[in-house]
């Protein structure tokens, strides 16, 4: 049998709650019956004083979690825009692959820039390029029928959803966030389970062998270990393409719903 520490839905004694009505009631029953103007002036004065205790109470505890969610955040929000900024690169990488021109250039990573170039990173630009990646990959697509293989030029780089998972979660427990956790676990589990095939051909007898690969984190690894005579199912990679694009752009706005203010823009440090 479980003690009353362990329950989470009854965490104090019923006994003890029980108890301490039983003595409020008797305390307030015994002053006023002994001097009921007394007990009405003390009961006054410290109404007067908790009411304006609260208030500032809460004041400074609001103005202090804030500051302290905005210490604690940033450097794993950063990770977060990080792999989001990821994807955009990702779709650029497709792109190149199609032989398909993007009319902007693909946005440089924050990590590994020094503080002159670096000089913040915002959650509604990384927003914004995640759209205009998404509507140039349209309107690009829609210009050119993509042929059924493509050439792997380079290993494919995949968002770590894993990580930002990990980043996400870690926020949650400081800050409420609860459908950014969701939103990044659904992707975390839908990334872990996509599958695509690499075909290789090796030299020179031109044979050809087939890798299958689930998780995007498996497919990255065997791509850069595939050759540079491998090609990819085109299609399998620009659905793949979709579902980052697509699920950055949710994770994006659970973000911008339930970050605490001024804690969208992360100065590096």
């Amino acid at each position: 049998m479980r003690s009353w520490a362990s329950r989470r839905t009854d965490p104090i004694p019923y006994a003890l709650t029980v108890l301490g009505l039983v003595l409020s009631a008797f305390a307030a029953g015994w002053g006023v019956a002994h001097d009921w103007q007394g007990f009405a002036l003390n009961l006054s004065a410290s109404l007067a004083i908790v009411g304006p205790a609260l208030f500032l109470s809460n004041v400074i505890v609001k103005y202090v979690q804030a500051a302290r969610a905005e210490v604690l955040l940033k450097p794993m929000l950063l990770v977060v825009l990080t792999e989001l900024n990821s994807t955009v690169n990702l779709v650029h990488h497709a792109c190149d692959m199609l032989g398909l021109d993007l009319p902007n250039d693909p946005p440089p990573s924050p990590v590994g820039m020094d503080r002159a170039t670096f000089v913040a990173v915002r959650l509604d630009n990384v927003a914004r390029a995640l759209r205009d990646a998404q509507s140039a990959l349209t309107d690009a697509r829609t210009r050119r029928t993509p042929p059924s293989e493509l050439s792997l030029k380079a290993p494919i780089v995949f968002p770590r959803f894993r990580l930002m998972l990990s980043m996400v979660e870690q926020m949650h427990r400081m800050y409420p966030m609860p459908e950014t956790v969701v939103g990044v676990a659904v992707t975390e589990d839908g990334s872990a389970v996509f599958g695509m095939r690499i075909i290789r051909r090796s030299e020179p007898d031109g044979a050809v062998s087939v890798q299958r690969a689930v998780g995007f984190m498996h497919i990255a690894h065997q791509s850069a270990m595939a050759g540079k005579h491998a090609t990819i199912d085109t299609e399998r990679l620009l659905t793949a393409v979709d579902f980052c694009l697509d699920q950055s752009l949710l994770i994006a706005e659970f973000l911008r719903q339930e970050l605490p203010p001024h804690v969208e823009e992360v100065t590096a440090v």
